[in-house]
């Protein structure tokens, strides 16, 4: 797909800075300190052959590009005398979107912004505490990342919508399918525990994100790690919200929302063995929701290219809340499906989703993956945003600064927009390609 003139300029230089500085990584050290030079580029060239509604779409297809540049510095020091540390960093994030905007218009191409993405200093107590293990007390704020368990309720903040849709009232800067910024506004956080036995996170997470409602939220959790299964606790409640922002009864549910939840993970003492399940019930001022999933899988390591097969069904409730649910353990999760999640449904809510995962690799550097997803809308007169996608991709770390990740999904709704989907134009297979570039150094 051809780049416009200005996302080629931009490619082009972000690609040249990046390719001179690679070995800039690491500006100072000592035995006491680092600082560090951070930068990662990512560039996406995108195509879908149907468009959905959402913002102003019509009927037709979509190629448009995405990126990003992240750029900034963080550092560690060891204190005197301890091995506990102070750790920060500081980023910007540069970034925009060309052509003619995503498939369903969140955003139209016209967006350029730079903003901040992470601002934050922390402290780890090192062997300070040592009935908490190692680093078993660390204590941080400012603006970063937060994810808890795998990110089915909480894995950052990375919703990014355009000026297209709503008329600009979500507008964060647009790169809705790269998210440049994933990080919350404000934080407060506190992690209680080392890497096994007994933990614990406290939260307190603010969101700057108009289309989140800029809702203010605190959290806990209490985990058991032991070798190969972790359990865990999870509450999360909404403190605050912005009203200017809540113009649906969605958004204006989110006020005084209540989440808890029961997660697990475990090889049951069987290396090749993967199970997984969370279950989710919320507290909402319009009633109870829940959600959940149960997940399996098994490596075979024995055979060539040490296949993966993995099976799973999550359930979402006709008006579940997914928060700040987001991709966390690679494609499918928490983002089911390429053309599903981004454009045409279920979007986490009133929906009953099968998924079957296949993979192999190749090479240490190189993932090959198939996916097959079953869509199904539990109350069909909310919307019914039925369907079946398969989604083909590959993930190849090229070297230690290079990741390509090209994927090609076929999506086949059951309804169109006409009758009650979001697919526009009729409710035929459809097409949607993208290829993604990451740089780090």
């Amino acid at each position: 797909m051809p780049l416009t003139p200005s996302c080629r300029l931009l490619a082009g230089a972000l690609l040249g800075y990046c390719a001179q500085n690679a070995n800039a990584l690491q500006l100072f050290a000592d035995d006491r300190n680092t600082l560090n030079l951070d930068v990662q580029l990512a560039s996406s060239w995108l195509y879908s052959d149907r468009n959905y509604v959402a913002g102003p779409q019509k009927a037709g297809h979509s190629r448009w590009q995405e990126a990003y540049i992240r750029y900034g510095l963080s550092a560690v020091h060891r204190l005197a005398h301890s091995d506990s540390t102070v750790y920060g960093a500081f980023n910007l994030a540069t970034y925009g979107t060309f052509g003619d905007g995503d498939a369903a218009q969140y955003s139209d191409g016209s967006e350029r912004e730079t903003a901040l993405d992470k601002a934050y200093v922390g402290w780890r107590s090192g062997s300070l505490f040592p009935a908490l293990g190692q680093n078993g007390l660390d204590v941080s704020f400012g603006s970063q990342k937060v994810p808890l368990g795998d990110g089915f309720i909480i894995n950052g903040d990375g919703t990014m919508m355009g000026d297209s849709f709503a008329g600009g009232l979500f507008d964060r800067g647009g790169t809705y399918y790269l998210s440049a910024r994933n990080a919350f506004h404000r934080t407060l956080v506190a992690h209680i525990g080392g890497n096994k036995g007994w933990r614990s996170d406290l939260l307190w997470l603010k969101s700057d994100n108009p289309f989140r409602s800029k809702m203010a939220l605190g959290a806990a959790t209490l985990e058991h790690v032991a070798a190969g299964t972790t359990v865990g606790l999870t509450a999360v409640k909404v403190l605050d919200i912005e009203d200017r922002f809540a113009v649906n009864a969605a958004q204006r549910d989110r006020d005084d929302l209540r989440t808890w939840s029961l997660r697990g993970k475990t090889d049951a003492g069987i290396t090749p063995l993967f199970l997984s399940g969370e279950y989710a019930w919320q507290d909402k001022r319009s009633g109870n929701e829940s959600a959940w999933y149960g997940e399996a899988g098994w490596t075979f390591y024995q055979a060539p290219w040490q296949p993966y097969l993995s099976a799973r069904h999550t359930r979402y409730s006709a008006n579940y809340d997914s928060l700040f649910s987001g991709w966390n353990r690679g494609p499918g999760t928490w983002q089911q499906g390429s053309t599903a999640t981004n454009f045409a449904g279920p979007f986490k809510r009133n929906a009953a989703i099968d998924m079957l995962n296949f993979s192999l690799n190749p090479h240490p550097t190189l993932k090959l993956g198939v996916q097959y997803f079953h869509f199904r809308s539990l109350d069909k007169a909310l919307g019914d945003y039925s369907g079946q996608e398969l989604d083909l991709y590959l993930n190849w770390n090229v070297n230690r600064n290079l990741m390509l990740f090209p994927m090609l999904s076929a999506y086949k709704p059951e309804r169109s927009a006409a009758n009650g989907g979001l697919q526009l134009g009729d409710d035929d297979l459809s097409l949607f390609t993208q290829l993604t570039l990451y740089y780090n150094f």
